[in-house]
C-alpha cells in the first residue's frame, strides 16, 4: 500500500471511527449525569404512599432539577467526548493537507478560505453538541417531571422513567446518545466533505475519486460509485438525480459535502490528472468536461 493510498484510507475510515468514538463517550457521559441527577429527583414531596405530592411546592422546584440537570449532562465525561470529536476534524483535516501534498508534490498550504472552513466547521459543532444537545435532552428531562408531579406519580417509577430516558434501555437509545447518532455522522462527514472540497478548489483539481468503508446498509447510490474516479461536472450532475437518502438541499455545489446523503460516510477524494485511468479521461472528454492539456 502506498503512502497515498494508506491516506485515502485513514479519510475514509475516520469517517466511522470519529462519530463511534464519540457514541461511547457520550454512553459514559449519560451514565454519570443520571448518577448526578438521581438523588436531587429525591428531594420531590411525596406521600405516605411514596407517591409524587401534586402541589405548588413540587412544581416550585422543577426549574432548579432541570438547572442541575443541564450541569449534569455537562459533565467532565461528556465535555471531553466533545472536544476529542472536534480535535478529529482537524486531525482529518491534517490527513487531507498530507495527501494533497503527496498528489501535488509540494509542500501543503492551506488556503485563508480552508481555514475559515474548517474553523467554522469546529464551533458549530461544538455549539451544537454541547448546546443543542443538551437543549433537547434536558427539555425531555422537564416533560418528565412536569408529568410525573402533574399525576401524581410513583416517585420510584419517576426515578425508573428518567433513568431510561438519559441512559436508554436495551430496545432504545438514551436521549443524548439518540441526538448524537442523528446528527454527529452528518456533522463529522459534512464538515470533512466542505473542507476536502476547498482544498480541492484551491488546487484546481478536477478529477475525484468517491471513497467510503463498508458498511451495513449503505446505498445504492454509494455502492454504484464506491472507489471509481469522475471529473467534477459528472459530480455535479448527481445533483439532479433523486434517490432514497438524498439531502434537501442538494445541487451542484452542495453536491461534494452531501454526496450520498444523510449519515454518508463516504468523501470525494480530489485525483490527479495524471493518475486518472484513460477510460475516465475518454468519457470526460467526450462529454465535452475536459480538455487535454497539449
Amino acid at each position: 500500500m502506498t503512502a497515498k493510498e494508506r491516506l485515502i484510507k485513514k479519510i475514509a475510515q475516520s469517517m466511522e471511527d470519529a462519530p463511534d468514538a464519540f457514541f461511547r463517550g457520550v454512553k459514559k457521559a449519560q451514565r454519570e449525569a443520571f448518577a448526578q441527577i438521581v438523588s436531587e429527583i429525591a428531594t420531590l414531596a411525596t406521600d405516605d404512599a411514596g407517591n409524587l405530592v401534586v402541589g405548588q411546592g413540587n412544581f416550585n422546584k422543577i426549574d432548579a432539577l432541570v438547572k442541575k440537570m443541564r450541569a449534569a449532562y455537562l459533565n467532565p465525561e461528556y465535555s471531553q467526548s466533545i472536544r476529542n470529536f472536534v480535535n478529529s476534524i482537524d486531525a482529518t483535516a491534517g490527513i487531507t493537507g498530507e495527501l494533497v501534498g503527496i498528489i501535488t508534490g509540494e509542500a501543503f498550504v492551506q488556503s485563508p478560505k480552508a481555514a475559515a472552513i474548517l474553523s467554522n466547521a469546529k464551533a458549530t459543532t461544538f455549539d451544537l453538541l454541547s448546546n443543542a444537545a443538551v437543549d433537547e435532552s434536558t427539555a425531555s428531562f422537564k416533560s418528565i417531571l412536569n408529568s410525573s408531579i402533574s399525576t401524581g406519580e410513583n416517585l420510584q417509577q419517576v426515578i425508573r422513567n428518567v433513568r431510561n430516558n438519559i441512559q436508554g434501555t436495551d430496545e432504545f437509545a438514551g436521549r443524548m446518545e439518540r441526538y448524537a447518532k442523528q446528527n454527529a455522522y452528518d456533522f463529522y462527514s459534512i464538515s470533512n466533505a466542505q473542507y476536502i472540497r476547498q482544498v480541492s478548489e484551491d488546487y484546481g483539481f478536477e478529477f475525484y475519486e468517491y471513497i467510503g468503508v463498508e458498511v451495513k446498509g449503505t446505498r445504492s447510490f454509494c455502492n454504484e460509485r464506491n472507489n471509481k474516479i469522475f471529473h467534477k461536472r459528472e459530480i455535479q450532475e448527481w445533483a439532479n438525480i433523486n434517490w432514497e437518502g438524498k439531502m434537501r438541499g442538494t445541487n451542484e455545489t452542495t453536491i461534494f459535502a452531501y454526496r450520498g446523503g444523510y449519515n454518508c460516510g463516504h468523501q470525494i477524494i480530489p485525483v490527479a490528472t495524471e493518475d486518472v485511468p484513460e477510460d475516465v479521461l475518454n468519457r470526460a472528454i467526450a462529454a465535452g468536461f475536459y480538455t487535454p492539456e497539449e
